[in-house]
């Protein structure tokens, strides 16, 4: 089987290209040359939304990060032309919380590979072709509502899977889908409208808990053909309902699934699983009024970059609390009382893992013992005191 790796200095990028600008291009407005974006310019950060007008092509290069707004920021790149963003195994392009926009009756071409998506959405409505072939979605998602598109040996983790809804020949061959969801959409592959002409084929799916297929269509001569697939099983009670069609509303048309595969297609990539992190918040502590969270001690199986989040909750006084962002962050001029701290690591994929602790403040005003300051007595005399 193939392997798609995501190596080290794509995830550099990722985790740090939209806060270290180093060398940044900002860009956006009307592109009516043809344009290339290379290396040099790399990383691109999009200010406003990029218009790509008829005829014209927007070339992007192996390695390159383009880098949108988390949470989709509302932000395109709008096609009316071209755009070749082809990268190699070693140098995936990039896209960060960024939507691709094929617009309507646009006789555009679109091509995508090897590429690593985290988040955003490819939207096409268009007359052109679209294909993406040997790409990561990390939470972003393909929504076809016409043109024909090839969508092949991709990776879909975390995200909404595709969204069709197209009459014209659509492909989807060779993919691997897990954990998928967002948006409210459970299925890996979700059909709207007449799509006979889809082909569902040769692809994994890794979830046997969720509806990976889904007719969502008045018309119930809207049959699929999804044979040779992989289902995680080849129980077919089980794939029955991993499958939502005729069988389980007459309204809509029948997914014919058999035969199916004993086991991955030799041309599906392989993907390994994700470990969740390991969390740890590290000891119960008694402080004066400084204390230095660390989570360094927190790990991940599958050396993932992780983030860190601590909730920490006065025990007595609901109004004090704090929420911190870090690996080690440092919270000073802590007010007297016990706290209850939750630590939240994640990972990029989403897995995550919590730990808790507890500690002791003596507060800014932590003379126990009455001799007018604070010090290593203080704290034996707050130790004592409360059990400690």
């Amino acid at each position: 089987m193939k392997k798609i790796t995501v190596f080290i200095v794509s995830m550099w990028f990722f985790i740090f290209g939209i806060v270290v600008n180093v060398n940044a291009t900002d860009v956006s407005g009307i592109i009516n040359t043809d344009t290339t974006w290379d290396l040099t310019g790399s990383p691109y950060t999009i200010t406003d939304t990029i218009q790509v007008i008829d005829g014209v092509t927007l070339t992007i290069e192996p390695g390159v990060v383009i880098n949108g707004l988390p949470n989709g920021g509302g932000y395109y790149i709008e096609l009316w032309g071209n755009l070749i963003a082809v990268g190699t195994e070693n140098l995936p392009v990039i896209f960060n919380y960024l939507g691709i926009n094929i617009k309507k009756d646009s006789a555009s071409i679109a091509i995508i590979r090897h590429c690593e998506i985290y988040g955003g959405i490819i939207y096409g409505k268009y007359q052109g072709t679209l294909t993406i072939q040997d790409s990561i979605f990390y939470g972003g998602w393909p929504v076809i509502e016409n043109g024909n598109c090839l969508i092949e040996r991709n990776v879909f983790t975390g995200s909404s899977g595709i969204f069709l809804q197209t009459s014209e020949q659509s492909v989807i061959r060779n993919n691997v889908f897990n954990n998928n969801g967002e948006r409210n959409i459970e299925e890996s592959i979700y059909i709207r409208t007449n799509c006979s002409q889809t082909i569902i084929e040769k692809n994994t799916f890794m979830n046997t808990e969720n509806v990976n297929v889904k007719i969502y269509s008045s018309d119930n001569t809207c049959n699929i053909i999804a044979q040779y697939n992989y289902w995680g099983t080849t129980d077919t009670s089980k794939i029955d309902q991993m499958i939502y069609d005729h069988n389980d509303d007459y309204n809509v048309g029948t997914v014919y699934y058999l035969p199916i595969l004993s086991e991955p297609d030799i041309d599906t990539p392989f993907y390994q699983l994700n470990s969740p992190p390991i969390a740890d918040a590290g000891p119960d502590q008694i402080v004066f009024d400084t204390l230095t969270f660390d989570a360094s001690e927190s790990s991940d199986p599958d050396e993932d970059t992780l983030t860190y989040e601590w909730q920490v909750q006065h025990a007595t006084e609901p109004s004090i609390s704090y929420l911190l962002e870090g690996e080690i962050v440092t919270l000073p001029d802590l007010e007297t009382g016990f706290y209850n701290v939750t630590l939240t690591v994640t990972d990029f994929e989403g897995a995550s893992d919590t730990d808790d602790m507890f500690f002791s403040a003596t507060g800014l005003k932590g003379d126990f013992d009455f001799d007018g300051d604070v010090d290593g007595e203080d704290l034996s005399e707050f130790s004592e005191n409360f059990g400690w």
